[in-house]
């Protein structure tokens, strides 16, 4: 695969609103006192939305066309998301909806993304509307527990793609060096991407890379086959001169 071929790759892989399935979200009460001795309930909501160095499987079907067993495995490096991430703009969601108000965001200091050796830790302080009740309710009592980011990268080497194939399964391993920006953390209904628009495109995009793995296995035959006619004219040739 080309350079070209792979930073187009990338750029269909890696786009604004890719989300990807993480660790746990818990939620917690705390109270806040003021100055003139009232106090306020705040409804807090903690997770680990970006885990660095742990492999994720964010994709698994079968291909109807071989049988093979397509995975698509990710990985975050360490120091991913740093002071060059833009992250003034990420807001606290509910599964990355456009459809809901936001319940936090970094820039009013509602929603503090905090990175870490293991990863990045986030804490919004969740605003006291409905959506943001809701919301709260439902991870304080455990329905929803998985978090989740929505994130784009921008150059060739923010991402790396590399693949392996046997006789049963085709694996893509995508790692992912720099995230350029951030654009929300969200509790999740995990189950639900698997009927998402994000879903289809993924095994869209693992198709595209399989159709381009074959192409190159091709391109490499025939080049060792030219190859090969090349020398046995060589070397015939080379006998006739000897003959003569």
């Amino acid at each position: 695969m080309t350079d070209e071929e792979k930073k187009a790759l990338m750029e269909r892989m890696i786009r604004a609103g890719d989300y990807h399935r993480l660790v746990e979200v818990r939620a917690h009460s705390e109270v806040r006192k003021h100055e003139d001795g009232q106090e306020e309930k705040e409804m807090i909501i903690e997770g680990v939305p970006i885990v660095y160095d742990a492999p994720t499987e964010i994709l698994r079907y079968k291909d109807p066309f071989d049988g093979k067993m397509v995975i698509l495995n990710e990985t975050i490096t360490r120091g991913a998301v740093n002071e060059e991430t833009d992250s003034d703009n990420c807001f606290m969601k509910f599964n990355h909806s456009e459809d809901m108000f936001p319940v936090a965001r970094v820039r009013n200091k509602s929603l503090v993304l905090e990175g870490k050796d293991d990863g990045v830790h986030m804490r919004a302080k969740v605003i006291d509307t409905p959506t943001g009740q809701e919301l709260f309710k439902l991870v304080e009592e455990g329905i929803l527990d998985r978090m989740s980011f929505a994130f784009t990268v921008d150059k060739d080497q923010d991402c790396v793609i590399e693949t392996k194939e046997d006789e049963e399964t085709f694996v893509i391993n995508r790692t992912i060096n720099h995230i350029r920006a951030l654009y929300d953390v969200a509790a999740v209904m995990v189950p639900a991407y698997e009927q998402t628009s994000l879903h289809a495109r993924s095994k869209a995009d693992c198709g595209d890379i399989r159709k381009q793995v074959e192409a190159d296995k091709r391109a490499a035959a025939e080049a060792a086959r030219i190859e090969e006619i090349r020398k046995s004219t060589r070397d015939l040739l080379g006998s006739a001169d000897i003959k003569s």
